[in-house]
């Protein structure tokens, strides 16, 4: 169960946005007509749509990809926005009640059932409450007689069957109370100072995750009213997207739901309107907790959405203004001593009459004046000048390539997705047209009714000084002082009167690549039949795997490996050889530089990035199918013409500087550092990274180490898996792939002596104010690694954190959540590390990690319940089900077989892997690898608790 606090708004040019007041349409040459520009636009034709009697909405839209899936959602439009005085917190609480007893399922069945059936906690059956909405998530396979139906039982007595037992609701404080606990923090503090600036002080009253007083101490009956005046047919909506059949499951709903009383007369829901700050404001927030410096410009203004071209149109062009600003600012912060580190503009919905524009601003604590005066100087140059035609034919072209490919993939869009779009639609009244007509109205918009012209006119009124705010956050450390607000309000002034010049901007013209290699060739060809894969050898050493998919219509996937990476430097040599790839992404390619190659790539889906980690090297790159030789070109170019140039280096020093800078009055951070710091023995490898650190930063020896790399391509394993051809394959593998260096040097891996600490060690950390803390137990060794070994370690892991939090959560409400993880590695040794972790009242600390050691001994000497393992065993059959139908999956899986030297035809065999297991053998692991004398505890304790 989650509560949402949209502290900082994030912001997307895809996201929805309030439109602006159409611009001239004089200014587009159009031969749509005045009726078909106001025409309402209709719902998306294959979502079945309708309204109960009882004025419950529901929506069904039929979609078979992930086949044999269904997703169900109840939303009720009602938040923490809600609550009286005596409620603060209880929309939340409510949401977790949900699990807690309903008319058809007992206190812990439902859970319990669904677990059974391989739906798991968290991943499949969650809910989330915000201000103005809570919604309720059920993932559920298809494929097995009853169970959707008993999905829809489910949704059924969320919306008026909760039981609401006294005896529940005591349990559930402790739990509701830890969650509060775990959201304290700096954040938290922050989010408590600047949210109410966004929308209001009734809104920074009523956090969804509430007030400890208010958790401790409400009357039952204050929830019970709770459910009774909101949970209300008319704010409620059924979503059913997936494999089902629209006519049956609409006859279903309407006669499971249909029959929900609703009050004949309900409490109106609380209307939002933005503040109003008719000068604009300027406010400054500090914190001791606080890492970095944040600084945004916003502005909330009224909204609704519209529903015709007409109201589309100034929606459209503010998208395209919006990804113009953004690349302007993009070649802002790459300029020689530029003040910001990046910016993005952008705006997005918040409720259906609450809309925000906002421009987050990266800088330094040395360069926050100058940063927000270069940024709003380029807005600035934007509302006096406009965009430039060159500017509007690339965005044209990216919009044109992206829409492309929502197209081709249309049929391959997952549930999940089509579900938010529904619950958009249902809680802001966001259009909902269907793919196939929102891509017409793009295109007749693109190729018809707008011009530069109406993205000028988009840009006049952004962030405007009428309720314009600008919120300064920082830490709280010696030796920084943060800018006045008198000091800010200049800057905004200096701005307002500024005439910066018109941009100069040419359209690229230089080929990415220049001169074209003679092709190398294809020595030999092999199948493997059962995978579909087919393998080629190249005349340069290089092996090529590739498997035609037909899982996604415009997706290619390629990622390369050879050993070697990190661990075949010096010790010295570890910064310059870990910056290296972002240095080399940071510079450009070839002829190129980054900003030279934005304009090249314009429209281009093709991408490619160099990798290099602790034990290999390679790269990893995506594109469309018709972009395919633009990634081939960009890879050829990765390996043999990188650059690596000095402002690049300036750009990376001063970013990675700011983020380390006061990174350590985070407490998390340096409980973290700590954990690391004993768990692996102080290894230099290891460390983290401090201000001290950037002084060993080297281009010259970056650019030497990435070079010395790539050298050598003949021990290099390429993977390509998608919608591939290989008849067009072969002549650009044969041209980019064959040609690139190989020199046969005989290279691997080395043993950096990188070992888990033996032995039991505890230590506690004191740090921070808040009434939280932090516990850890690591469980680490050696094992003999095997693949079957591997996934009896995971399903123990998992069957732990199900015991777990049964025990510490459910009955002894002690924990909001507890995670068990492990990992375990093949190279440079065999070594395993188990990880339980989980947060509480730092009064129960002993207590609940006691019980934690109880419970591992109980289940060293007795099975866990078959009902979890037969749980596991569907949810994890499940699972490879779905992953099988993603490119990503295969490519993970030829390249790790590949890595461990194993015939990948024995993925074919997973499925007897998962139907294989017992209880015996998950016994067998908390046996031998959860061993009492090789353990790490560290905690994290408040400040006031130090001895």
């Amino acid at each position: 169960m989650r509560y949402l606090i949209p502290f900082s708004i994030l912001l997307s040019t895809t996201l929805a946005c309030a439109p602006k007041q159409a611009a001239d349409s004089s200014s587009s040459a159009t031969s749509t007509t005045d009726a078909e520009m106001t025409a309402a636009l209709p719902i998306d034709p294959s979502i079945r749509r309708g309204v109960l009697g009882n004025g419950m909405q529901y929506f069904i839209e039929p979609n078979a990809y992930p086949k044999d899936r269904v997703e169900l959602r109840l939303v009720v439009k009602v938040g923490s926005r809600q609550e009286d005085p005596d409620q603060l917190g209880l929309a939340h609480f409510l949401e977790h009640m949900a699990f807690n007893g309903t008319a058809n399922f007992e206190a812990g069945e439902l859970v319990d059932f669904l677990q059974s059936k391989g739906v798991s906690f968290g991943a499949h059956l969650n809910a989330m409450t915000s201000f103005d909405a809570t919604i309720y998530q059920l993932s559920l396979p298809t494929d097995e007689e009853g169970l959707v139906d008993k999905g829809l039982l489910i949704l059924e007595d969320w919306a008026h069957g909760l039981n609401l037992d006294p005896e529940e609701i005591e349990k559930e404080r402790g739990v509701v109370l830890e969650e509060w606990r775990r959201a304290q923090g700096a954040g938290f503090r922050m989010a408590q100072q600047v949210f109410p600036l966004y929308l209001g002080p009734d809104y920074g009253e009523r956090f969804p995750v509430g007030t400890e007083d208010s958790l401790q101490n409400f009357e039952h009956a204050a929830l019970e009213r709770f459910y009774q005046d909101w949970y209300r047919p008319d704010l409620m909506a059924v979503v059913v997207v997936g494999d089902v059949d629209g006519d049956a499951m609409e006859a279903k709903i309407q006669t499971q739901f249909g029959v929900i009383e609703g009050p004949e007369s309900g409490r109106p829901l609380k209307e939002t309107a933005p503040p109003t700050y008719p000068e604009g404001e300027i406010h400054i927030f500090t914190d001791p907790e606080v890492g970095q410096v944040g600084l945004e410009v916003t502005r909330a203004k009224p909204f609704q959405w519209g529903n015709s071209l007409q109201d589309l149109k100034p929606y459209f062009a503010s998208r395209f203004a919006f990804g113009m600003l953004n690349e302007r600012i993009g070649f802002l912060a790459r300029e020689e001593n530029s003040p910001i580190l990046g910016a993005f503009a952008g705006d997005e919905v918040f409720s259906s009459t609450v809309a925000f524009e906002t421009i987050n601003i990266g800088v330094t604590p040395n360069h926050i004046e100058s940063g927000l005066e270069a940024v709003l100087t380029e807005l600035r140059r934007a509302q006096l000048h406009g965009f430039t035609e060159a500017e509007w034919n690339r965005a044209i072209a990216g919009s044109k390539s992206s829409w492309q490919s929502i197209v081709a993939e249309m049929e391959k869009t997952e549930s999940g997705m089509h579900a938010e779009e529904i619950i958009r639609h249902f809680l802001t009244g966001e259009y909902m047209v269907g793919t196939s007509r929102e891509y017409e109205l793009a295109q007749q918009m693109m190729d018809e009714l707008l011009t530069v012209e109406d993205a000028n006119a988009a840009i006049q009124d952004f962030l405007s000084p009428e309720n314009r705010l600008v919120i300064l956050t920082g830490p709280e450390m010696d030796g920084l002082t943060l800018p006045t607000k008198a000091e800010l309000q200049s800057v905004l002034e200096r701005v307002q009167a500024s005439s910066p010049a018109a941009p100069e901007d040419e359209a690229a013209a230089a080929p990415l690549v220049a001169e074209v290699p003679e092709p190398g060739a294809i020595v030999s060809e092999s199948v493997i039949e059962e995978l579909g894969v087919t393998i080629w050898e190249l005349s340069n050493g290089i092996t090529v795997h590739l498997k035609p998919t037909d899982l996604q219509e415009d997706e290619i996937l390629m990622s390369s490996t050879s050993w070697g990476g990190y661990s075949t430097m010096e010790d010295e040599d570890l910064v310059p050889a870990r910056t290296a790839v972002s240095l080399a992404h940071g510079s450009g390619l070839g002829a190129h530089d980054v900003d030279s190659l934005v304009r090249i790539l314009a429209g281009n889906t093709a991408g490619v990035s160099p990798v290099i980690t602790g034990l290999r090297e390679g790269f990893e790159g995506q594109a469309a199918p018709r972009d395919l030789e633009t990634l081939f070109q960009l890879l050829h170019l990765r390996v043999v013409a990188p650059r690596f140039d000095e402002d690049a280096f300036d750009r990376a020093k001063q970013g990675l500087g700011s983020s380390l800078e006061n990174r350590l009055s985070d407490p998390s951070v340096r409980y973290n550092d700590m954990r690391i710091r004993i768990l692996l023995q102080d290894h230099v490898r290891q460390r983290p990274w401090t201000t001290d650190t950037l002084e060993q930063m080297d281009l010259a020896q970056s650019e030497a180490i990435y070079r010395e790399r790539f050298a050598d391509m003949s021990d290099h394993h390429f993977f390509f898996v998608g919608a591939i051809d290989l008849e067009v394959m072969r002549p650009l593998v044969e041209t980019w792939l064959a040609t690139l260096p190989a020199v046969e040097r005989e290279e691997s891996w080395k043993d950096r002596n990188l070992r888990y600490v033996d032995g039991v060690h505890s230590e506690t950390m004191y740090a921070g104010d808040e009434p939280k803390a932090l516990v850890s137990i690591d469980f680490s060794g050696d094992f003999e690694y095997d693949r079957t070994r591997v996934y009896q370690m995971g399903a123990a892991a998992e069957a732990l954190e199900i015991v777990l939090r049964e025990r510490l959560r459910e009955q002894l409400g002690g924990t909001y959540s507890v995670s068990v993880s492990v990992e375990s590695s093949r190279i440079p040794v065999e070594d395993y590390n188990f990880r339980i972790v989980f947060g509480c009242d730092p009064d129960r600390v002993e207590e609940l990690k006691d019980q934690v050691y109880a419970d591992l001994d109980l289940l060293k000497k007795a099975w866990v319940e078959q009902e979890i393992i037969d749980g596991i065993i569907e949810s994890d059959l499940r699972s490879l089900e779905t992953r099988r139908q993603r490119n990503g999956h295969w490519v993970n899986v030829l390249e790790s077989y590949h890595e461990r030297g194993e015939d990948p035809r024995n993925h074919l065999k997973v499925e007897e892997r998962y139907q294989s297991l017992t209880g015996e053998q998950i016994m067998k692991v908390y046996q031998d690898y959860f061993n009492m004398d090789r353990r790490v505890e560290t905690f994290m304790m408040p400040e006031s608790y130090a001895p």
